[in-house]
């Protein structure tokens, strides 16, 4: 044996002492010491984790009777006597194997139905197992995960409420750069943008970020081609994936991608590198990239420190004292701003995903508690399953007492019979979970396209082959005990005579088993019920906006800069009622601003208001009822220095009827002309935000109300859309579709 294993992590002790409990004592040593030194050479080579996984499959595969020590123990055993123990043993095996597959050909329709069940709910607990555990892969194939954080800023309202958002100042990177010994990488990180390519005479609208040239370090998105280290360093420079690649220039685009000179939202920019797609495990996912600065050059306001303006992702250092680190960063914003309440908290990346919610910057769940009820869920469905295979086994004694009783009379103990019929359990088991995976396997594509993923089954990982074996045999002994006890425990005599048990025996376990089925079931359907009347509620909910027959497409090129005379065609369409446009999704406001100014207002104070900009027939499209006051009128200077707010900022200013007061934000001065009634700009979850609606040429939506016909009125606005921007690709979405998606 080597002194590898002086440098390495021992075996899994439970493993060893059961191998060192099962095998012949005269080849132990030899055996165990080729496990050891593989165990230490895989450590090395494959790392930790992997070795153990390895050690234990060997284990449980070297649990061959040739290898198996004999119970006999005494001073005239011999190595003989042994083996003829073994061969003994393995014809007992064979027989009871044959005796399993005679009893359960006999009883066809029996093993049909329970193993049917069986089925049944070992699929739905391997499908519900299957997305838990790739919904705990999200984002841990990062090579240094455990080292990521990203920054979560918490803003405390003046009327005792906070939120966390992502949304951090732009200066706090160089802060953190220059300042933080604990950080060794930190990356700007973008919204969601959507670009418009222009290759030859076709355009495609791509989703991507503009990102710091450290987020190509801090992240595994792998370089198929071009030179990292210097990817970034133009600023008109761009990098595309493998899938944008491939769509542009084909499978040759190994040899012509780089290099390349490409319209990009009216921009010539060089593709400077091809990444390889960011995988379904990623919570960050992109067609290309762009150097942030080049966002920055043009949006001056990010460099405010009152601004929120990108996600900050940082790297640290291995040594690194998070406690101190999180201590020290989080006054960093009210240690660079006045009048500002906020925190600075950090989170580690992998867990941003499933710990999404969070309660005064600290961590309140999310996804994760979806993630522990369908644990809950599939186990219950297993044990369903394991119940019912017992009550049918249970049930099917009355056919086998003479069985058990001839068995007894000829010789047969308590033990035999109890191994016996668990060998029928866990042999059913076997072929249900095997006609599980089957199942399994056919439903997948469904079921990914339900669960918007892409999950696959590696039959080639050993692991998987140990956790299938394992679940069969807990599955069989699990169901199965309970009858195999059951049934062993009837007299010869009684059983040879037809009699079986006497009324009520074991009956309390039975009953018990039977109402727990029944319990376990009802709160299942209750659940599911419940869920569905949620989901009514929800889609049902008046949001204080009218949602239905809505709209909406991008603005872009000639129908942005020539926006009114687009909005007059779309009017002539006969099922068009109304148009109104935008710079975001009402149901989805994101933008907000901590800069707002009143009359009376104290300086002092901090509040986070949310900012919609719209044109003049924003209300009247979307059917927002008036508290007070007056819409835009459509005039557009006038327009430009009146705001409307909703009945959450009127409580701020601490004024019932606020129209006319004096309101500032983003270094515009005007008036309030009108008070909307509160309706909800984001998930039902969320409280209702105060909100400001301005009247600006920002405009990024279009938001179409129709009446009737809905094909051929799209089909009208397609043609619209074509006489303005011919070269570019119609695209629309309904906005009561788009509120669906959310939930």
């Amino acid at each position: 044996m080597t002194n590898d294993l002086k440098y390495v992590q021992s075996p899994p002790t439970w493993a060893l002492k059961i191998f060192r409990w099962y095998c012949r004592p005269d080849i132990l040593e030899d055996i165990e010491g080729d496990l050891l030194e593989r165990y230490a050479r895989l450590t090395k080579e494959k790392g930790v984790a992997k070795a153990k996984r390895r050690f234990i499959l060997e284990v449980l595969m070297l649990a061959r009777p040739n290898l198996m020590r004999s119970p006999r123990k005494g001073p005239n055993h011999s190595k003989n006597s042994n083996q003829g123990f073994i061969k003994i043993q393995i014809a007992m095996f064979r027989n009871i194997i044959k005796t399993t597959f005679r009893s359960l050909s006999k009883q066809r329709s029996y093993t049909i139905i329970n193993t049917f069940g069986l089925t049944i709910g070992v699929a739905s607990c391997l499908l519900i197992a299957l997305w838990v555990n790739d919904e705990f892969k999200m984002d841990a194939f990062h090579e240094r995960s455990d080292r990521i954080i990203q920054l979560k800023r918490v803003i405390y309202q003046d009327d005792g409420q906070n939120f966390t958002t992502n949304a951090i100042p732009q200066p706090l990177e160089i802060v953190l750069e220059e300042s933080y010994a604990e950080v060794e990488k930190v990356s700007l990180v973008g919204w969601d943008i959507e670009a418009l390519f222009e290759i030859g005479d076709d355009n495609y609208r791509e989703v991507g970020r503009y990102v710091s040239p450290e987020f190509l370090e801090i992240f595994s998105f792998p370089f198929l081609a071009g030179n990292p280290s210097t990817a970034m360093a133009e600023l008109q420079s761009i990098l595309i994936t493998e899938r944008l690649a491939m769509k542009f220039f084909g499978d040759n685009w190994q040899q012509t991608a780089v290099g390349q000179t490409i319209p990009v939202g009216g921009q010539q920019l060089k593709i400077t590198g091809v990444l390889a797609n960011p995988p379904t495990h990623s919570t960050l996912q992109f067609d290309w990239l762009m150097p942030v600065q080049a966002y920055i050059s043009q949006n001056s306001w990010v460099e405010n420190w009152n601004n929120g303006g990108f996600r900050i992702v940082a790297l640290m250092r291995p040594e690194a004292d998070m406690g101190a680190f999180g201590e020290k960063v989080l006054q960093e914003v009210n240690n660079n701003t006045e009048g500002a309440d906020e925190r600075i908290r950090y989170q580690f990346f992998t867990r941003q995903y499933l710990y999404s919610n969070f309660a005064n910057g600290a961590e309140q769940g999310g996804r994760v508690d979806f993630l522990r009820i369908m644990i809950i869920v599939g186990i219950a469905i297993l044990t369903i399953a394991c119940i019912n295979f017992m009550n049918l086994a249970t049930a099917r004694s009355a056919k086998r007492v003479k069985e058990i009783g001839m068995r007894k009379v000829l010789g047969a103990g308590k033990n035999s019979l109890i191994f016996q019929f668990l060998m029928e359990a866990i042999v059913m088991a076997l072929f249900a979970v095997i006609l599980a995976v089957v199942l399994v396997q056919l439903l997948l594509p469904a079921f990914n396209e339900l669960a918007g993923k892409s999950i696959e089954i590696d039959y080639t990982n050993p692991l998987l082959l140990l956790i299938l074996i394992s679940l069969a045999l807990a599955t069989g002994i699990m169901s199965g005990l309970y009858p195999a006890f059951f049934l062993s425990s009837f007299r010869s005599t009684a059983g040879i005579k037809g009699q079986g048990l006497k009324v009520g025996e074991g009956a309390l376990l039975r009953k018990g088993l039977v109402v727990f089925q029944f319990m376990m079931s009802i709160v299942l359907i209750i659940g599911t019920i419940s869920i569905y009347n949620q989901i009514g509620f929800i889609l049902g909910k008046n949001l204080g906006l009218d949602r239905e027959n809505v709209v909406f497409i991008p603005l872009e090129a000639n129908t942005r800069t020539n926006y009114e005379s687009f909005r007059t065609e779309l009017l002539r369409i006969s099922n068009v009622e109304a148009v109104t446009s935008s710079d975001q999704n009402p149901l989805s406001v994101g933008r907000s601003t901590g800069g707002a100014t009143w009359d009376g207002k104290d300086p002092d104070s901090q509040v986070e208001i949310s900012v919609l900009t719209t044109d003049h027939n924003f209300l009247e499209t979307m059917k927002l009822e008036l508290a007070y006051g007056t819409g835009f009128t459509g005039d557009n200077h006038r327009d430009s220095v009146s705001f409307i707010i909703n009945e959450r900022v009127a409580s701020l200013m601490n004024k019932e009827n606020p129209v006319g007061e004096n309101l500032s934000m983003w270094g515009v001065a005007g008036k309030v002309v009108g008070v909307v009634k509160d309706f909800h700009m984001t998930s039902l979850r969320e409280p209702i935000e105060p909100l400001i609606i301005r009247n600006d040429s920002y405009l990024r939506a279009a938001f179409i109300r129709i009446s009737g016909n809905t094909a051929q009125t799209i089909a009208e606005m397609e043609k619209v859309v074509k006489q303005f921007n011919p070269g570019l690709p119609f695209e629309f979405t309904f906005l009561d579709d788009q509120y669906e998606q959310t939930y």
